[in-house]
């Protein structure tokens, strides 16, 4: 139902940025967007449901609006680090929880479309994955240039790419506790910092 335009933290990583607005189809005439939260990885429950430590980055006001554009700077994760759960961006991976709200003009419409396109609860989330990215790029050096044998794989590549494709695939089918697994894997051996990209989730079937 929900569709993200952007969802990053800034290369300064003093700012969060979610914009996301509702499909335009037929099914979801009649649609606003309720709230957007967002929740730092390590509260993540295992369901994906929203907990007590996310922080409200947009409620509706009567406004019933089909986009919106929220801000999250970093001097508020900051005051409010102790309930949220960190107070950088900085080698973070954030669930960020879309609700809808109203009454579709024609919900026999989305019988049309894909799985999970009457849900009315989408789930985004930002990675700051910089530091994966150099270290995989580390290895992609020394597969290309190594003195001793430039063919031969590095020690560790091979683990760094199946735990990364682990990842996304965790993020994909909405596996959140796995998620917090594999993410605490890379934090672990490869944390430095950097942009973050984001990783949209599915309905949990995989679309």
């Amino acid at each position: 139902m929900v569709i993200f335009n952007d969802l990053r933290i800034t290369e300064d990583k003093d700012c969060l940025i979610v914009d996301c607005y509702i499909e335009d189809i037929d099914g979801y005439e009649g649609m606003y967007i309720d709230s957007v939260k967002i929740e730092y990885y390590k509260n993540f429950t295992d369901e994906g449901c929203v907990s007590d430590h996310a922080l409200t980055l947009y409620e509706d006001d009567g406004a019933e609006k089909t986009s919106v554009r929220c801000l999250l700077n970093k001097s508020t994760i900051e005051a409010q680090a102790e309930t949220f759960g960190t107070d950088t961006f900085d080698g973070g991976l954030f669930l960020v929880t879309v609700e809808c709200d109203g009454t579709p003009s024609n919900a026999s419409v989305l019988a049309q479309y894909t799985c999970g396109s009457d849900s009315t609860v989408d789930i985004g989330v930002v990675v700051d994955w910089q530091s994966v990215y150099r270290q995989g790029m580390g290895y992609a050096a020394k597969l290309a240039y190594g003195c001793d044998n430039p063919c031969e794989v590095p020690s560790g590549f091979e683990q760094f790419i199946l735990y990364w494709y682990a990842l996304q695939l965790a993020i994909s089918t909405c596996d959140w506790l796995q998620v917090k697994k594999l993410w605490d894997k890379f934090l672990r051996a490869f944390h430095g910092g950097g942009q973050a990209v984001s990783v949209s989730s599915g309905c949990g079937c995989g679309r």
